[in-house]
């Protein structure tokens, strides 16, 4: 058992999460739950932090559909991210970490090489299925929708995967920094009111 599994977690999903994800981390990263940031509107708390031995932090959110609410994520993303407090955020969502955990951490290790080991690349690559390692992941790309097919039932289902960063090319934006410039230009405060105001003035 990796020594980065460490439970209880908060939720069933945050721990399938971390019994399989841990298997293929790098021996001398750092992977923290339950990981407090400060922003200006306010402490959050994100599910998982791994941060790479050159420091980067990457936050992870396992996401199920009953406690989550998704317009409010992005702007609480933005805070975190606005504030310089980690250098990307991944949402998973419950459903995709239920049937398609190794496709899940394939496109995580595409994404975020340095934070899995060498055998965990290749353990990861082996268990994937043959759609996702068609898929080609792009340096600079917010989501990954990605169509499954069961071969046996025909069934079609989706993996859904957000992700916000800063490796945004020269000219770019993303939606979370005009999120955190209208957050800022109300010099902070509580989340909730900033949303509102927001929603009053351009919604």
């Amino acid at each position: 058992m990796s020594p980065y599994y460490t439970p209880p977690y908060d939720s069933p999903i945050e721990d399938k999460f971390a019994y399989h994800a841990t298997k293929y981390l790098l021996q001398d990263l750092q992977f923290h739950t339950q990981y407090e940031v400060i922003t200006i509107c306010g402490k959050f708390v994100v599910d998982f932090v791994a941060i790479s031995p050159s420091g980067k932090k990457i936050g992870i959110e396992c996401d199920g559909k009953d406690f989550h609410n998704k317009a409010r994520d992005e702007w609480r993303d933005a805070m975190i991210m606005g504030d310089d407090r980690l250098d990307s955020i991944y949402r998973l969502r419950g459903v995709d970490l239920t049937y398609f955990m190794n496709d899940v951490l394939y496109i995580l290790s595409r994404c975020e090489p340095d934070l899995f080991s060498q055998r965990g690349h290749l353990n990861i690559e082996t268990l994937a299925s043959t759609e996702i390692q068609d898929i080609k992941v792009e340096k600079n790309q917010t989501t990954f929708y990605i169509q499954m097919k069961d071969d046996e039932t025909d069934q079609i289902s989706h993996i859904l995967i957000e992700r916000r960063h800063k490796n945004i090319p020269k000219g770019k934006q993303q939606f979370w920094q005009n999120l955190y410039a209208f957050a800022k230009s109300q010099n902070g405060g509580i989340l909730d009111e900033i949303i509102a105001t927001y929603k009053k003035n351009y919604i």
